[in-house]
């Protein structure tokens, strides 16, 4: 008996058909770079988008299913690596009373932050172009 998870047979079919995938991907998207990728790739770019939305080292850490701290550790650089350029987050903000209003934010992309006085509070990030 196997002692991964998902045992050998599983993990070689979902192999294969991340192999699949990525040639495909690679030749669709004329990206040769998608070949490179793997599951270890796919659970790290996880686990850094996690810490860069939450900036919960914990929380992270649970998600990841990470028996160390210093596993879980990796993902600030990773995150600065890829983030900094960015800066400071930047969020544009809008306050709502109605349900269309709310509606129409949400279809552009505007995500639910609180409620306060009956007005419901909606943001989206700034996007950044170089």
């Amino acid at each position: 008996m196997s002692d991964k998870i998902f045992g050998n047979l599983a993990y070689n079919s979902m192999r294969t058909s991340l192999i699949r995938q990525r040639r495909h991907l690679a030749e669709t998207l004329n990206n040769p770079e998608l070949l490179k990728l793997t599951f270890v790739s796919v659970r790290h770019f996880y686990g850094t988008k996690l810490y860069h939305q939450t900036k919960d080292l914990l929380y992270v850490q649970k998600r990841m299913g990470h028996k160390r701290f210093t596993s879980t550790l990796q993902y600030i650089n990773y995150e600065k690596a890829i983030y900094d350029d960015y800066g400071e987050d930047e969020w544009i903000c809008k306050v709502v009373g109605s349900p269309e209003d709310a509606k129409e934010l949400i279809e552009v992309g505007f995500e639910f932050v609180d409620e306060i006085n009956g007005k419901h509070l909606y943001r989206k990030q700034k996007v950044r172009v170089k």
